[in-house]
């Protein structure tokens, strides 16, 4: 059932509460809240469905970039605005899924490793973004 495409914050409202029936947890619903305000934000809370673009989309993370978020937090916050997309178009508001052409910031993996070796081999295949290296493993993998 289609519903009336209207402002991006009613329709945030409205998968906020998809969500909490679908049975998410209250800490995924206050993540998934927090994201979408800072989206509302940026878009202006008067924003009709149709400002919300790939293009706009992307100019977000760029915000968040230069806000100072760090890659995870840009990640789940674009995993949020992707979800919301994804749920309007399920419900006849977007002709298309357009978030998913919308790319993130490279996150790597860093968990640690029972090998000592191993966490350095991680490090050197995917450096931090920044080019500032923020732990001594991190120098350690750069130097050696």
């Amino acid at each position: 059932m289609a519903q009336s495409r209207g402002k991006v914050d009613n329709r945030a409202r409205d998968v906020l509460e998809w969500e909490r029936i679908g049975g998410a947890s209250k800490h995924t619903l206050r993540a998934y809240k927090r994201h979408l305000a800072q989206l509302i934000e940026v878009l202006g809370k008067e924003a009709e469905h149709d400002t919300l673009t790939a293009f706009s989309l992307q100019t977000f993370m760029g915000y968040l970039r230069l806000a100072g978020l760090g890659a995870n937090s840009r990640a789940q916050t674009l995993a949020a605005a992707k979800s919301f997309v994804s749920w309007a178009y399920g419900e006849g508001i977007y002709p298309d899924s357009f978030a998913a052409t919308v790319r993130g910031p490279h996150t790597c993996d860093h968990q640690p490793s029972s090998s000592p070796q191993r966490p350095a081999v991680r490090i050197r295949e995917c450096p931090p973004t920044s080019g500032q290296h923020r732990s001594p493993q991190h120098r350690d993998a750069r130097e050696g």
